[in-house]
Parts: C-alpha cells; sequence; structure tokens
C-alpha cells in the first residue's frame, strides 16, 4: 500500500503529499456528518413548530401529513448530506469543514485541483460506499481509496507539511518594507496548493542545490510563474528569488488573514 505520492510541477519540482489513512478520514466523514445532522434537526424542529403552530392557530388538521412530512424530510437529508460534501468539496478545493478539521484535502490522481465532475461522481458515490461491509475498501486499496475516489480519479491527502515550517516563519516575519514585488488577490488564486508547495520546497532547499542548479531552477519558477501573471519577467537573477520570496510570503500573509 502507498503512503505517499508525489506529483511534479511544470516546473519538474517534485511535491509530496501524505496519503490521508482511513481512521482520519472518518474522523472528517464523523465530524462533517454531525454538522449535517445539527442543521436539519434545528430545521426539523423548527418545522414541526410552524405544524404545531398552523394546527392551534386554525385547526388545521394534519391526517397523514407526518408521515409525509417524515419521508419529505428523509429524502431531503439524503439530497443535502450528498449535496453538502460536492459544495463544500468543489467551492473550498477539496475541503469541508470536517477534512480542514483533520487537515485533508481531496485532490486528483494526478495532483490537480478538482473538476466539478470529479466532484460530482465521489460524491454520488456515498450512496453506496456508506455501506458498513465497503468501509473495509479504504484500509486494502492501494490508494486507500474509497470507491467513489476511484472511480472519480481522486484520493484524500493529508495537508500537513512534509517539510519544515522555517520558511514560513521567516516570510511571515518579513517587514512589508522588504518587498519588492506585490500580488493582489486575483493574481495568488490563480496558483493552486501544489504550486504553493513547490515554492515553499525550492525556498526551503535552495542553500543545498549546486548554485547553477538553483539559479536555473529560480528562472524557470519566476519566468512560468510571471507568464501566468501576464507580467514582465524579473530583471536579474537575484530577483528571480526575491519573486518566488515576495510571491510566497503574499500568499502567506493572505491566509493568515483569512484564518484571523
Amino acid at each position: 500500500m502507498v503512503d505517499i505520492v508525489r506529483f511534479d510541477t511544470p516546473e519538474n519540482i517534485s511535491i509530496a503529499y501524505r496519503l490521508a489513512g482511513p481512521g482520519t478520514r472518518f474522523v472528517a466523514f464523523f465530524v462533517d456528518s454531525l454538522l449535517i445532522l445539527f442543521s436539519f434537526v434545528i430545521l426539523g424542529l423548527l418545522a414541526m413548530a410552524v405544524v404545531v403552530l398552523l394546527q392551534g392557530e386554525f385547526g388545521f388538521s394534519l391526517g397523514i401529513g407526518p408521515v409525509i412530512f417524515g419521508l419529505v424530510f428523509g429524502v431531503a437529508l439524503g439530497f443535502a448530506w450528498i449535496g453538502y460534501f460536492a459544495a463544500f468539496e468543489w467551492f473550498l478545493e477539496g475541503r469541508t469543514p470536517g477534512k480542514r478539521a483533520t487537515a485533508l484535502r481531496v485532490v486528483t490522481q494526478q495532483g490537480f485541483s478538482l473538476s466539478f465532475a470529479a466532484v460530482f461522481i465521489r460524491n454520488i458515490f456515498r450512496v453506496i460506499d456508506i455501506v458498513p461491509l465497503l468501509w473495509i475498501v479504504p484500509v486494502v486499496a492501494q490508494y486507500k481509496q474509497r470507491f467513489g475516489d476511484m472511480v472519480a480519479g481522486t484520493i484524500v491527502v493529508s495537508e500537513e507539511p512534509l517539510y519544515s515550517q522555517a520558511v514560513r516563519d521567516q516570510l511571515l516575519a518579513r517587514d512589508a518594507g522588504q518587498m519588492r514585488y506585490t500580488f493582489d488577490r486575483l493574481q495568488l488564486g490563480k496558483l493552486t496548493d501544489t504550486d504553493w508547495r513547490a515554492l515553499e520546497l525550492f525556498l526551503e532547499r535552495r542553500e543545498q542545490l549546486h548554485p547553477d542548479h538553483r539559479k536555473s531552477l529560480a528562472l524557470r519558477l519566476a519566468r512560468s510563474l510571471t507568464a501566468r501573471f501576464s507580467l514582465p519577467p524579473p530583471e536579474s537573477e537575484e530577483d528571480n528569488e526575491h519573486f518566488v520570496e515576495d510571491l510566497l510570503a503574499s500568499h502567506l500573509r493572505r491566509q493568515a488573514q483569512e484564518l484571523g
């Protein structure tokens, strides 16, 4: 069974992720299920209160109404259960509140962000994957996938870094006045988590690289990223690394503000 998966970025930087184990995935699923049930209990109580008020004020006789209400409520819960996971994974780039709490994320098997089709397929298969007998599948599958993941071509990975926190701490501690390049929210939004990990990996390991390889890799990163942003490339070799540093620092500060 595979525990670590690696993806290569367009700049030929290998990024490693740890596959999420069944235990952690179950905890994330449990948290999400509690949130769904809590929301529906509140909505159900409100709906029942409305029914009682209507009976008391207007003397309505519901007859088999409670039975119909229960059936409608159950069907709505099923659709909401699938829709909850699909909506969060689509709009939050593979994360639900439960996955965020356990530092997990869904990505494609190539390491890219999810397509709508992948999100839809993996969540439709929840109807099958919820059968207790099938809970063994992620335990024995090569990439710890449930059936929905296999069909959709997705995997669940841990976002806990496999590298040092030092680079992040250094960049967050820098004074904003030291930055030579600035980036807006639209530009930062063009990069994926794999891109950010590639930048972080380069900055973490650059001191161990041969000087020529370090310059070449910084040049490739800077030119690839400036092309995506429709910006002119940095003017010097030294500026290539400054560009990468400032870009990652801007991303980390934006993350810190959102979490704060």
